[in-house]
């Protein structure tokens, strides 16, 4: 008989409201029967989906780790009613106030949602850099079946499962966490001993799987890890921005398994939001469907089982006041000689002094698919030092 270690995450509300009562459980669509085949388009794997309000087409970012949000300028347009103040803690656990308005009515192919609420939100390095003017969250999704697939780049919402072709063996229990309708599932990790832990499938973030600091302090002494680093720094940018630094780990994972499905040798990082996350980069292996209606969650993979097992630059780089900095320092062997926060100047022959910080945000990490690098670093007293690096 196995025994895990269960990790059943606590549900931390995203917000809380201040004034009067408002929920992101208000508003939803009358139609019924209903099915909608929406082409996406990857960018950095975040998934943008045409949607219509007051006749016009806008591009929003699909996010299900996060409710229905539109930028300052869409709101200056609109001008939709204000709910009330929202007060709001991002993925890297900052809380700020953001202001929450009605949309009357945002269209997704040809399903129409009413009295849509959603914040308001400012951050030009988002809505900016990825073009987009809002954010398409599980809150307005809360009824309906989402189904992704990045082999056809399309994204298909619908009432009735039966339009899909769904297989239960490929199913897990999915729960839908606070009045936003976070969609939380359930992942198996194996060493020398099992665990379970319940997190967020959060299509707004980039990679597979970011464990929390709060979870990696309960597994640590359970003998999941292997080949554990650890390092100081912040390389996440919320909806809020950087957060100051703390302390991280980078490990291996020699098993994951989704649905049963097994993957291999999984390098993971913590991150400083107070839940675990899965996110885009899965569906680079499968097809996933989230059911909220039904509370299902499918992963219907494209392989029996993956091995990622990959070798890591020391540094992971990140961007600050729109310059490609040091976030995280991972080896030892060059600490002290790089800092957090040094600027990278350049990577082998790519000189990153004036590119556009809006290139670097929708592109992949400029050391993927590099064995070794050569990186010109300056710190702060703007002395410069180059170093050739490799992947351990």
């Amino acid at each position: 008989m196995k025994h895990y270690l269960c990790l059943l995450l606590l549900c931390f509300i995203p917000f809380t409201t201040t004034a009067q009562q408002f929920t992101f459980n208000q508003g939803g669509t009358s139609q019924k029967d209903y099915h909608a085949e929406i082409a996406y388009e990857n960018v950095n794997n975040k998934i943008i989906i045409p949607v219509v309000i007051q006749n016009k087409t806008y591009r929003f970012l699909l996010d299900t780790g996060a409710p229905c949000i539109i930028t300052k300028k869409l709101y200056d347009h609109l001008k939709p009613a204000v709910l009330t103040n929202a007060n709001i803690t991002d993925a890297n656990g900052t809380i700020d106030s953001l202001k929450m308005v009605s949309l009357p009515e945002v269209t997704l192919g040809n399903i129409a949602f009413n009295d849509v609420p959603a914040l308001v939100s400012d951050n030009k390095l988002i809505s900016e850099c990825m073009n987009i003017d809002g954010f398409i969250g599980s809150n307005m999704l809360r009824n309906s079946i989402l189904h992704l697939s990045s082999t056809k780049q399309t994204i298909v919402i619908t009432d009735n499962h039966s339009k899909l072709n769904l297989n239960k063996k490929h199913a897990s229990k999915l729960i839908l966490v606070d009045n936003q309708s976070s969609p939380y599932i359930t992942i198996e990790l194996r060493n020398k001993k099992s665990a379970r832990e319940q997190l967020l499938f959060d299509t707004g973030m980039n990679n597979l799987y970011d464990m929390s600091l709060r979870a990696y302090d309960i597994f640590k002494n359970e003998n999941l890890f292997t080949n554990t680093q650890e390092g100081y720094g912040n390389a996440t940018i919320g909806i809020f921005g950087n957060a100051g630094g703390t302390k991280n780990y980078r490990f291996t994972i020699p098993e994951i398994k989704i649905n049963g499905i097994p993957f291999k040798n999984a390098t993971v990082e913590t991150t400083s939001d107070q839940n675990s996350r899965f996110g885009a980069e899965l569906l680079n292996h499968g097809i996933v469907t989230i059911d909220y209606k039904n509370k299902y969650f499918y992963f219907e993979p494209f392989r029996e089982s993956y091995d990622l097992k990959e070798k890591q630059f020391g540094f992971k780089p990140t961007i600050v006041n729109d310059k490609l900095v040091v976030g995280i320092i991972w080896d030892d062997a060059i600490r002290g000689t790089v800092g957090i926060g040094d600027e990278i100047v350049q990577i082998d022959d790519i000189n990153y002094e004036n590119i556009d910080h809006c290139y670097i945000v929708t592109q992949p990490s400029p050391l993927k698919n590099k064995d070794s690098a050569t990186v010109t670093f300056r710190n702060s007293a703007e002395d410069l030092t180059k170093l050739t690096l490799n992947k351990n």
